[in-house]
């Protein structure tokens, strides 16, 4: 498990240097983050001999992610964006992210943006699940600038889904299940360099 960690954070890394393509300082915009997911809808997928097919599940809850990202200026109004953050769901455990998309500037002196990210999750230590991924479509803008930091508020929906193989079982009405997604909506806040 720590060599895919590994692996996936070098790659991460050598992507985003692919685009490194001029010296200027202000193509670059690191980034830290910190979310807050409220699940407000989810599906589970059954596939075992007692039941198989889908459900709506009742189970609501919180995601929790910090992190932080790096995006590339690749055009006027157009960046690349990667990322790595812990993520915590608070009914299935914990999970390093990795995450990359598509972002479009709204404004080149203000941090305005909307964003397109895909994601993918690793469990850390016993959870309900192994893996999942994540798809988000956020708004975000900039509160206030501080020397030159910017302070980055943030709004979000995300689908998530989780591939129920982890070292805890994860029941639903009685029954083993396969698979869960969840619908969200969320918070973001941040500081970008």
């Amino acid at each position: 498990m720590k060599k895919n960690i590994l692996l996936l954070f070098l790659l991460l890394i050598g992507t985003t240097n692919i685009f490194a393509q001029t010296a200027r300082e202000s193509d670059w915009i690191p980034s830290l983050f910190v979310d807050l997911g409220f699940n407000y809808n989810s599906e589970v997928d059954y596939n075992n001999i007692v039941k198989i097919g889908t459900s709506k599940a009742l189970a609501k809850s919180t995601v929790f992610e910090i992190g932080g990202g790096l995006d590339y200026i690749l055009f006027d109004g157009i960046a690349i964006c990667t990322s790595v953050k812990y993520h915590n769901n608070e009914l299935l455990g914990d999970a390093l992210k990795f995450g990359g998309g598509l972002k479009l500037l709204f404004s080149e002196e203000k941090y305005h943006h909307m964003s397109l990210e895909l994601g993918y999750k690793k469990a850390l230590g016993k959870s309900f699940f192994g893996d999942g991924g994540q798809i988000r479509i956020g708004y975000y803008w900039s509160v206030a600038k501080i020397k030159y930091l910017q302070v980055v508020a943030g709004l979000f929906y995300s689908y998530e889904g989780y591939n129920l193989t982890g070292d805890k079982t994860f029941y639903h009405d009685g029954y083993k299940c396969e698979y869960i997604t969840f619908n969200s909506l969320g918070l973001s806040v941040g500081i970008a360099f």
